[in-house]
């Protein structure tokens, strides 16, 4: 079996990832394919399928249960989250969520089980793009078959419509210091 899961909070470049990915020959790699969060639910999905892949942030809280060859997380910058998060209406639970998602991000990387993919890098190298794909298991992805022009471009942050504590700006920054964000 070829399987892997790939996680990350919402809006953090997973439609952009799985649309790159899926281009793969004989590989199929969705994005978000349902809203099942439940691990029993998420593993029927996976089992006995051969050459297949999630890029999925609805299954964040319980990636470490889903079973499946191969593990990533793909990490964006938390600014840059929030204010997209935020230019989509969600302004008032933004905050919680990035926090929680840095959270449980945290602990998915320090377990040691899960490769970690940066939004920057691979959504402006296809030589990082690739690189990606060969730690998911998947060889048959060329240059020339991926395309960098973003999905979901939006010009500007909506920084305007965010207020960060002191509390989350140091969290913020300590993760974007951490993992090199």
């Amino acid at each position: 079996m070829s399987t892997f899961v790939v996680v990350a909070s919402g809006h953090s470049g997973t439609m952009f990832l799985a649309s790159q990915l899926s281009k793969a020959p004989i590989w199929t790699v969705e994005h978000e394919p349902d809203f099942h969060m439940h691990p029993d639910w998420v593993n029927r999905r996976f089992r006995g399928r051969h050459r297949y892949g999630e890029v999925n942030s609805w299954i964040l809280a319980c990636a470490d249960r889903v079973e499946v060859d191969r593990r990533a997380v793909l990490l964006r910058n938390p600014y840059e989250v929030a204010c997209s998060i935020a230019r989509c209406g969600y302004g008032r639970y933004t905050v919680p969520y990035v926090r929680e998602c840095i959270t449980v991000l945290d602990g998915l990387i320090q377990s040691g089980r899960y490769h970690v993919l940066r939004f920057r890098e691979v959504t402006t190298s296809k030589r990082k793009l690739l690189d990606a794909a060969a730690v998911l298991g998947i060889n048959t992805l060329t240059e020339d078959m991926v395309d960098l022009t973003p999905i979901n471009h939006h010009e500007g942050l909506a920084e305007e419509v965010l207020s960060f504590s002191e509390v989350e700006k140091v969290e913020y920054d300590r993760f974007v210091k951490e993992y090199d964000l």
